[in-house]
């Protein structure tokens, strides 16, 4: 064997590739190997690679898939209903069908059936008798809100919410408390006279600020000021915090600084309740509904006053903390609905 006889093995010479110049090559203008990148490499699959536009996940449409067996209803309202038999379009002693209703132009097509809304009423009796006839026989859907809400409340999960029930007892217990509280007159007041004097002025103005006070302003209770003098604060305060840059200040640091507020708008209800219930005081001596008239009524009268406007206060405070929440609301809401059956 001599040297220039020996050859390499089937397959272990490969040609070599043209690498290409220019379109004219025939193998790009690159080499045929791209141009950047992971895929100029041998080797490199980039599975799922998309170029860089949007991903096609977020492509996909966005408003669900329509369900091939589902139904479409006609819907219409019992209101309208009403209307057209108002305007003779609808016979009410005839049945109202879905033939009817498509005829009448309350309804453009039948669809799949007829949806009646319980918005509004019928007053013709023989109307709603055909209505219930032909829509309830031929199981076409009524729907109404009381009726979904009585369908979706699960009555029995309620009973078990334990948190819940606690805090409804509680709120309902301290709304007794102010209830209570409304009845307990001032010490010193003359009674009958008090009560003759209400009576002329109860079509006035007067008898609406008892009603906003629950009634403690007539009967001149302990809650007579009720809590009108914090509200009164609260706006005042709410209105220098935009105007003062300290307060304003307060006001974004967050909890510690809403604690602060709070504090300075218990401080203005106690000397908004002050003056009011000084001039309270005043104006029963002049008006002869005080039995002892002097400086030991005013004094006493101002102390039960403030106090009563404090403790009420304190009420709502816990009402919002340990409670359903809304504690000032609720105060108001339950003295005006108190008094609604006496207006």
């Amino acid at each position: 064997m001599k040297l220039n006889e020996l050859r390499d093995n089937e397959g272990a010479v490969k040609s070599k590739k043209r690498i290409g110049r220019g379109p004219g090559s025939g193998k790009g203008k690159m080499g045929g190997r791209g141009i950047k990148g992971q895929k100029s490499r041998s080797g490199v699959a980039i599975a799922g690679y998309e170029g860089g536009q949007m991903p096609l996940y977020q492509r996909l449409p966005k408003r669900g898939f329509n369900k091939p067996n589902r139904k479409s209803f006609a819907v219409i309202n019992l209101g309208l209903i009403e209307k057209f038999i108002g305007e003779g379009k609808l016979d009410a002693k005839a049945e109202i069908t879905e033939d009817a209703l498509v005829a009448s132009g309350l309804v453009r097509r039948k669809l799949d059936g007829v949806r009646v809304l319980a918005k509004g009423e019928i007053t013709a009796a023989r109307a709603w008798k055909t209505l219930l006839a032909a829509f309830l026989i031929r199981e076409i859907q009524m729907v109404s809100a009381v009726e979904q809400m009585a369908a979706n409340t699960s009555w029995s999960a309620l009973g078990k919410a334990t948190e819940l029930r606690k805090r409804i007892l509680f709120t309902l217990g301290l709304l007794l408390v102010y209830r209570l509280g409304t009845f307990i007159p001032v010490p010193g007041i003359d009674a009958t006279a008090l009560r003759e004097f209400m009576e002329s002025a109860q079509s006035g103005i007067g008898g609406m600020l008892s009603m906003f006070t629950g009634g403690a302003l007539g009967r001149m209770g302990i809650f007579a000021l009720g809590i009108m003098p914090y509200i009164s604060a609260s706006i005042i305060v709410q209105l220098l915090t935009s105007m003062v840059p300290s307060l304003e200040q307060l006001k974004k640091e967050g909890e510690q600084g809403r604690r602060k507020i709070n504090q300075y708008t218990r401080y203005g209800t106690v000397l908004l309740a002050t003056f009011q219930a000084y001039g309270l005081a005043s104006s029963l001596e002049a008006g002869d509904l005080v039995t002892d008239p002097g400086l030991f009524f005013r004094l006493s009268c101002m102390i039960t006053l403030v106090g009563g406007t404090m403790f009420l206060m304190w009420l709502g405070e816990q009402i919002t903390a340990r409670g359903i929440g809304n504690g000032i609301s609720l105060i108001i809401f339950v003295g005006i609905i108190a008094e609604l059956p006496a207006a």
